[in-house]
């Protein structure tokens, strides 16, 4: 995973690296019956100027252990990582993370700890 994830010290989370500037990436897995894809590297452009990049937003997770019965588990808590380009972290990240987690249903938070549990 060394080469698809990055870990954020500051925030404490692995996220999806870009591959290329200012451009989607999928990622291709196996959820629980069929093959399926995900835009872990999502590119938000301006609505007003097409041409302009708003931000990055990078499929993320904050990973934790906890020790229940004397056995270790580790928790997935997922969350988006946000950047200007896909490279150079985001100044503010914190309103368009609210935004996002607004947005979120259910399903989508369902996915993403499949795709995470199958990566």
């Amino acid at each position: 995973m060394r080469a698809d994830l990055a870990w954020n010290k500051d925030r404490k989370l692995y996220y999806f690296k870009a591959r290329v500037e200012n451009e989607t990436r999928t990622y291709h897995y196996d959820a629980s019956k069929n093959r399926t894809e995900a835009d872990v590297v999502n590119v938000v452009r301006s609505k007003a100027d097409a041409t302009r990049v708003e931000f990055v937003r990078h499929h993320a997770f904050e990973p934790r252990f906890e020790n229940l019965h004397d056995q270790w588990f580790l928790v997935v808590n997922p969350t988006y990582f946000f950047t200007f380009n896909g490279f150079v972290p985001h100044s503010y990240p914190a309103a368009l993370l609210a935004g996002k987690k607004r947005l979120d249903k259910s399903a989508s938070l369902r996915g993403q700890v499949i795709m995470w549990h199958l990566t």
